[in-house]
């Protein structure tokens, strides 16, 4: 019997089979950690918007409010990440 992750990878390289690369990397991958699912979430958000009529603000304001809530979540992260390693680097100084 196959475990489900195995059974998962499967199923994502079958769907890879009819899939543009372009399309590819956004679209079926799985993130391996918190920076890049939040990349990926800004990159389909954007994709979104894209595909909302002009006609319909208050879909368009809200998909613009959720870019900009990722887009500072990724900041704080690479804040944080860069914090982390100035701190390291003093301790190694020292």
């Amino acid at each position: 019997m196959l475990s489900r992750q195995v059974v998962k990878y499967i199923k994502l390289f079958r769907i890879e089979q009819h899939v543009d690369c372009e399309k590819r990397d956004w679209l079926i991958k799985m993130p391996k950690d918190i920076e890049e699912s939040l990349s990926l979430a800004c990159l389909c958000l954007e994709k979104s918007l894209k595909y909302v009529p002009i006609s319909r603000d208050l879909e368009q304001k809200s998909l613009i409010k959720r870019i900009g809530n990722v887009k500072n979540e990724l900041g704080a992260f690479y804040m944080n990440q860069v914090n982390c390693c100035a701190t390291n680097f003093g301790t190694l100084e020292n």
